[in-house]
C-alpha cells in the first residue's frame, strides 16, 4: 500500500531489539545454570580498540541503514551497494579474513595448507555461510523419519 519501505525497516528495529534481549536473558540464565567461567570485565579501552577493529563491517550496516531511512536509495539498491562496499573491503583487506594464500593472520595457521585444501575450505566457509547445509538437512525426509 502506502507505506514506505524506509518505514516498514524502521518497524523491523523493535522486535529486532526485543529478540536481542530475550536472547541475552536466555544466554545468561543458560551460563549460570552451567557454571560457565566469566570473561573479562567490561572496559571502555577493550570496547573501543574491538570498535576499531570492526569498524569496517560495521560501516556496512550504517551505508544501508542510513542510505535507506535518509531516502538516498532504495532497499535493491542499498542491498547492491552493501555488496560492492563488502566486496572491496574484502579485496582490501583480503590477508586479514578466510583462507589466505601464503601467509595469513597473526600464526599464518592456513600457509602450510595446500592451495587445494584452501579453496575446499573456502568452499566450506560459502556453504556455511549461506546455510545450504541447514536447508538441504530441513527438506530431506530421512533426517525427520527419526523424530
Amino acid at each position: 500500500g502506502g507505506i514506505s519501505v524506509g518505514s516498514l525497516f524502521l518497524a523491523g528495529y523493535l522486535p529486532g531489539a526485543l529478540l536481542a534481549i530475550v536472547l541475552m536473558i536466555g544466554s545468561y540464565i543458560i551460563s549460570v545454570k552451567r557454571n560457565y567461567p566469566k570473561g573479562n570485565p567490561f572496559s571502555i579501552k577493550a570496547f573501543v580498540k574491538q570498535l576499531g577493529t570492526s569498524i569496517w563491517a560495521l560501516a556496512a550496516v550504517i551505508i544501508v541503514v542510513v542510505g535507506v531511512v535518509a531516502g538516498v536509495f532504495t532497499a535493491t539498491e542499498s542491498a547492491a551497494i552493501a555488496v560492492i562496499y563488502s566486496l572491496f573491503v574484502s579485496v582490501s583487506m583480503i590477508s586479514n579474513i578466510g583462507f589466505g594464500y601464503g601467509f595469513t593472520g597473526i600464526n599464518g595457521s592456513f600457509a602450510d595448507l595446500s592451495s587445494v585444501s584452501k579453496l575446499v575450505g573456502a568452499a566450506e566457509m560459502l556453504i556455511g555461510r549461506l546455510e545450504l547445509f541447514t536447508i538441504i538437512v530441513l527438506f530431506t525426509r530421512g533426517f525427520w523419519k527419526k523424530y
